[in-house]
């Protein structure tokens, strides 16, 4: 509500009035230094807002609730892996992790969709940047959730998965 965005001393956008009902999306876009993944921050409870307020089902955004952080999937950055798990390890660890009933089946819909057969077994450091990027994406998507924000999302990516 009336969300102005930035940093001290530098408005970067707004006001910025939005509101999305349950099953809806919504993709910004923008020239590099926009604000684009300044808004994300801001929605997240990552920056404070200059002004306004940002809200999630009814309540003020607090990224310290495990409530929050157990609805709302985030892919903002490259993201960290262990470096001792592999792919297929991954994804078990946050299907498993987020109560997932059926993980083992939706982690091998993950490996098949993002096309993984031949890197499952594979550590991060044996993947190309591309291929991280989709584990990390999967690994977002395979969780429940009821608010999903990609920064970006298409970083790295073949077509196939772009598309």
């Amino acid at each position: 509500h009336s969300l102005t965005i930035g940093y001290p001393n530098r408005v970067i956008c707004g006001p910025i009035n939005l509101q999305l009902a349950r099953g809806t999306g919504l993709g910004i876009i923008g020239a590099n230094g926009s604000g684009k993944s300044t808004l994300v921050r801001t929605i997240l409870g990552h920056l404070p807002p200059i002004e306004g307020t940002v809200e999630f089902q009814g309540l003020p955004v607090d990224d310290s609730s495990a409530h929050f952080r157990r609805t709302v999937a985030v892919q903002v950055t490259d993201g960290a892996f262990f470096e001792e798990l592999t792919v297929r390890e991954h994804l078990e660890m946050v299907a498993r992790g987020h109560g997932v009933a059926e993980w083992g089946q939706a982690v091998q819909n993950e490996l098949d969709f993002f096309e993984f057969s031949t890197v499952s077994d594979h550590l991060p450091n044996e993947l190309s940047s591309g291929q991280r990027r989709k584990v990390l994406l999967a690994a977002c998507l395979i969780r429940p959730a009821e608010l999903v924000i990609l920064d970006e999302p298409e970083q790295r990516l073949d077509l196939r998965i772009r598309n």
